[in-house]
This record gives structure tokens, sequence and C-alpha cells, in this order.
């Protein structure tokens, strides 16, 4: 089973999110957050299906609705590194 770790960063990310969303409706930002964190259940288990590279090793990323989760797997340990939203220009993603 694999161990789930969330770094400052994407924490951080979240909170912008949520910022971001809650100005037009809290409920939606909420909403929204959930199924971020929600993502987490994917890396329960004995076994996952391994999202695509970045080209970084042991980095890979999902997307879920507008929303790409990048994380690094170690063995048993999953770093979610960011969580961008993939309306905003990618140069800006910065690992």
């Amino acid at each position: 089973m694999s161990q789930v770790i969330w770094t400052h960063r994407a924490l951080k990310d979240l909170e912008d999110i949520y910022d971001f969303i809650s100005i037009d409706s809290e409920i939606a930002a909420l909403n929204v957050v959930d199924e971020i964190l929600d993502f987490e259940n994917h890396f329960i288990g004995e076994t996952f299906l391994e999202g695509p590279k970045l080209g970084i090793d042991n980095y890979h990323y999902f997307i879920k609705n507008n929303y790409k989760l990048v994380y690094r797997r170690d063995d048993f340990i999953i770093s979610i590194i960011t969580v961008f939203d993939t309306r905003r220009n990618p140069d800006k993603l910065k690992l």
C-alpha cells in the first residue's frame, strides 16, 4: 500500500484554487477541492494504473476535469507535487 504525501506547494495550489472559485461560489469551490482531494484514493491499494510520465524521472500526472495533478512515485511513497489548472499557461508550471 502506498503512502500519499501532499507537498506544501500542492496544498497551496488547492488553497489558491479554492480562493479563486469561491469568489463566485463557495459551494463550487468546496466541490472542486473535494474532487481533487478524493483523487488521493486512486493511490490507495496494492496496484493502480500509473499516469503518463512527464519526462522527468518518476514524475507522472493525472488529469481530472480541468486540473492536472502532478506526482512523484518513489517505491511506496506518492508525493503530490502540484495541482495545476490546465486552462492556465503551462509555461508557468515549474517543477
